[in-house]
C-alpha cells in the first residue's frame, strides 16, 4: 500500500482580528482576570479544581477568529493572496451578508421579518462565554463565542472564506465554519512539544478538565462591541 500522503506544511491564515484600540482595554482586563483566576493553585478545598498552566492562556495580541489555514511554500503565492485581498469588495461583501441575514429572518418568521436599513452600518460582536473544542472532561482548547444581532458574521466570514478557497490559497475543509477566539491552548504551554524518535519535535496536545471553569465562565462578557476593522493574512506561529 501507498504510505499516506504527507500533509502541506501550514504557512499563513485567513482571519479577523479582533484587537483594536476600543476593544484592547476589555481584552486586557477580561483575559488578566480569567489567567489570573485559571492558573492559580487551588485551596486545599478545591482539591478537584485542575489549573490551566499560565502557558497555555493566549496572548491578547493572538485573538482573532480564523477563517481558514494555507500552505503559501511556493514563491510569489504570499504576494498573490495579498493581491487577492487587496481586491476584494469587502464593503460589498458585508452588505451582501445582510441581506442574506434579511433573507433568513424572514424564510424563519414567515415573511414578517424587516430589515436593511443598516446597510453601511459596521459589523460589531460581543465575545461572551467559554466553550470547548472537545469534550469538556478533557480538552486542548478553550475559546469564547462571538455573537453579532445583526446576523452578518457568518455570511460575510463565509463569503470571504469561499473567496480565498476557490482561488486555491485555503485548504479545503469540509467542516462548517466554526468562528472562535481561542483562550487556551495547551499546545502552547510548557511540555507541548516533544521529540519524536526522529530527532525532530512533534506536537502533543495534552488535556485538561475543563468542566469546573466552563461552569464558572458561563455567560461570561470577555469584550462588547468590538469592531471589525481588518481582515487579515497572518503567519503562522503566535508572537505576544
Amino acid at each position: 500500500p501507498k504510505p499516506p500522503q504527507k500533509k502541506p506544511p501550514l504557512t499563513h491564515f485567513l482571519c479577523l482580528p479582533l484587537v483594536t484600540s476600543t476593544s484592547r482595554p476589555q481584552l486586557e482586563r477580561s483575559l488578566k482576570q480569567f489567567r489570573d483566576d485559571v492558573t492559580k493553585i487551588p485551596e486545599p478545598q478545591e482539591a478537584s479544581v485542575e489549573p490551566i498552566p499560565e502557558g497555555a492562556t493566549r496572548p491578547l495580541g493572538t485573538l482573532h477568529l480564523t477563517l481558514g489555514v494555507m500552505s503559501l511554500t511556493e514563491q510569489g503565492r504570499v504576494e498573490e493572496a495579498v493581491e487577492l485581498l487587496k481586491g476584494l469588495d469587502l464593503r460589498g461583501m458585508l452588505n451582501e451578508a445582510l441581506r442574506s441575514a434579511v433573507a433568513a429572518d424572514k424564510r424563519e418568521s414567515n415573511g414578517k421579518a424587516e430589515g436593511g436599513e443598516r446597510k453601511d452600518a459596521s459589523l460589531t460582536i460581543s465575545l461572551s462565554s467559554l466553550s470547548p473544542m472537545h469534550s469538556p472532561k478533557s480538552t486542548s482548547i478553550l475559546y469564547a463565542l462571538p455573537t453579532d444581532p445583526t446576523k452578518r458574521l457568518y455570511p460575510f466570514a463565509s463569503t470571504l472564506q469561499s473567496a480565498f478557497t476557490s482561488a486555491g490559497f485555503l485548504l479545503a475543509d469540509d467542516r462548517p465554519l466554526k468562528l472562535h477566539a481561542t483562550v487556551v491552548n495547551t499546545i502552547y504551554a510548557a511540555g507541548g512539544r516533544r521529540r519524536d524518535g526522529n530527532g525532530g519535535k512533534r506536537k502533543k496536545f495534552f488535556k485538561i478538565d475543563a468542566r469546573d471553569v466552563l461552569e464558572r465562565y458561563r455567560g461570561f462578557a470577555w469584550a462588547e462591541d468590538v469592531r471589525i476593522e481588518r481582515v487579515a493574512i497572518c503567519k503562522m506561529g503566535a508572537k505576544k
